[in-house]
């Protein structure tokens, strides 16, 4: 059932990790570099800098416990199931939703292909992405939604943008939302479409995002804001080659 959810659905979930004794330790290293993020934008604005926010991004290769949580028995087992083998880990991500905290806008996490190859939004072969609930993750504190069958072609709309504020009216009828317990984990491609809504109202949620590809793939110094690298110079971020390990 969800080999046929992630083929329908591009998602599938959610799991329940095998050992969830490495949940609340992850989520304290989420926290806390949440708190070193904030400190070290206050320096920056005193510095008259702008802000960053790549804080909470590719953290895995320092902290033990996270590379723990992404090795973790179902995780390996669900992701072979319905991935195959042969992958590895090139990026993490901790996302925090609290009272504030706006909303992340429609986008997917396909944010390259190989090398400087053209983004294959529609290769369902490679790019997949685990989310990891180190906190419940519900309606209120950030919802998260998506459109179902985003990894396929749907007539009528033009997937140039990788970040977009609206989707088109075409697809709303797809939207999903998606909720998980804490110690669950949901498995999607990465070219799926989705956002998390401003925080509204509960306990503030912790989640984290790893990112997998296909061994062999290339990894390009900058990765680009939208899927055709040639329509795209500035780079948003510049990937980390020591943050990679082998996943199976």
């Amino acid at each position: 059932m969800s080999i046929e959810q992630l083929q329908e659905n591009g998602l599938t979930g959610p799991f329940e990790l095998a050992d969830k004794s490495l949940v609340d330790a992850v989520c304290e290293v989420g926290i806390e570099l949440q708190a070193l993020q904030r400190q070290e934008n206050i320096v920056r604005q005193l510095a008259g800098q702008e802000p960053q926010f790549r804080t909470k991004i590719d953290r895995h290769m320092e902290f033990k416990v996270m590379r723990d949580l992404c090795l973790d028995d179902n995780v390996k087992s669900v992701v072979s199931e319905h991935f195959g083998n042969d992958l590895f880990i090139w990026g993490s991500v901790f996302q925090l939703k609290s009272a504030g905290v706006s909303e992340n806008i429609w986008h997917h996490d396909r944010a390259y292909e190989n090398g400087r190859d053209q983004v294959n939004l529609y290769d369902t072969s490679n790019h997949f992405t685990v989310l990891f609930a180190l906190t419940d993750i519900g309606y209120g504190a950030g919802r998260i939604e998506y459109v179902k069958g985003s990894h396929h072609p749907i007539d009528g709309w033009n997937r140039d943008m990788r970040f977009v504020k609206e989707v088109p009216e075409l697809v709303h009828d797809r939207i999903g939302t998606l909720t998980m317990e804490r110690g669950q984990f949901t498995v999607f491609h990465s070219q799926i479409m989705h956002r998390s809504l401003p925080f509204e109202y509960g306990e503030p949620r912790i989640s984290l995002a790893v990112r997998l590809a296909r061994k062999g793939t290339q990894i390009p110094d900058y990765y680009p804001q939208n899927p055709n690298p040639a329509a795209e110079t500035q780079g948003i971020a510049r990937f980390n080659p020591s943050a990679t390990f082998d996943f199976n």
